[in-house]
């Protein structure tokens, strides 16, 4: 059994494909960068649907990841790897893990070129690797096994996005680093917000959201008040906090505010090597 259901917005459409999977694995994995910064890679899997959200190394140069040893067969099996940006903590761990031809590799354009850009030209294998990098506009469909997903604008750098995702009649948003004030009005932001209404899962960066002995921020990452608008906005079933900043004082501020407000809403602080079933 299946339907399609069509999104519009302006000139844009997103035509959905919904039907039933064969399988009934629903997980995320927080390989890294879950309560700490740095090292983002979270693995999304979704009946027979895999994808590896970002591929990072740690800030403290720890020993990088080998996902196969983590993943198995799984990793042999992903159906994309989605960069968010072209920052080292989502990205740097693609060189040791990937070969040539060997995954599908996704950025916007910009972030493929600054990736290119920061590579030796010495190293040939990884100028190779970068240069296959698919590239795909914001707005734009693009497809990972059953599911279909979307690249959003996410601020934080240049070309970095936040990832749609569509699968088993399910709306999930990874919004890597990002920074969309609500204050914002222009029609771009209009049309991102069109996209990400209604979702059920949100896996969101959480930099700023928790309590600092000072109350610095990051003006290149979400604040605490736009990270909660955006969780009122999209009213998810699930929220998923990563990118957490290890050096505060324990207390995650948007948690205790969205489930003070919402008892629908199931917000979880995510730790490393933890898997949570969806």
């Amino acid at each position: 059994m299946a339907a399609t259901i069509i999104l519009k917005y302006c000139n844009y459409s997103l035509i959905i494909n919904i039907s039933k999977g064969d399988g009934i694995i629903q997980k995320l994995i927080v390989l890294d960068g879950g309560n700490n910064i740095g090292g983002s890679s979270y693995y999304l899997e979704w009946n027979n649907c895999r994808i590896l959200l970002d591929c990072g190394v740690a800030h403290n140069n720890a020993e990088i990841i080998n996902f196969k040893s983590v993943l198995g067969n799984d990793f042999d099996r992903l159906n994309a790897i989605i960069i968010s940006h072209a920052h080292r903590d989502h990205y740097g761990a693609l060189f040791k893990n990937v070969t040539l031809n060997s995954h599908r590799i996704i950025a916007t354009p910009k972030t493929k070129q600054l990736i290119k850009n920061r590579i030796s030209s010495h190293n040939f294998d990884e100028q190779y690797i970068s240069e296959s990098i698919y590239a795909y506009d914001y707005f734009k469909i693009l497809y990972c096994g059953q599911a279909e997903c979307m690249l959003l604008p996410a601020g934080h750098i240049a070309g970095a996005a936040m990832v749609l995702i569509y699968v088993d009649n399910k709306k999930i948003l990874y919004t890597g680093d990002f920074s969309m004030p609500f204050s914002i009005c222009n029609q771009t932001h209009l049309m991102t917000l069109d996209f990400i209404r209604q979702l059920d899962i949100l896996i969101i960066e959480s930099t700023n959201t928790l309590k600092k002995d000072k109350l610095i921020t990051s003006s290149k990452h979400a604040s605490l008040k736009d990270s909660y608008e955006l969780i009122k906005f999209c009213y998810p079933k699930q929220v998923f906090l990563v990118h957490q900043n290890s050096k505060s004082l324990g207390i995650n501020l948007l948690k205790m505010q969205i489930e003070q407000e919402y008892s629908t809403i199931k917000v979880f602080e995510t730790e490393n090597n933890k898997t949570y079933y969806l």
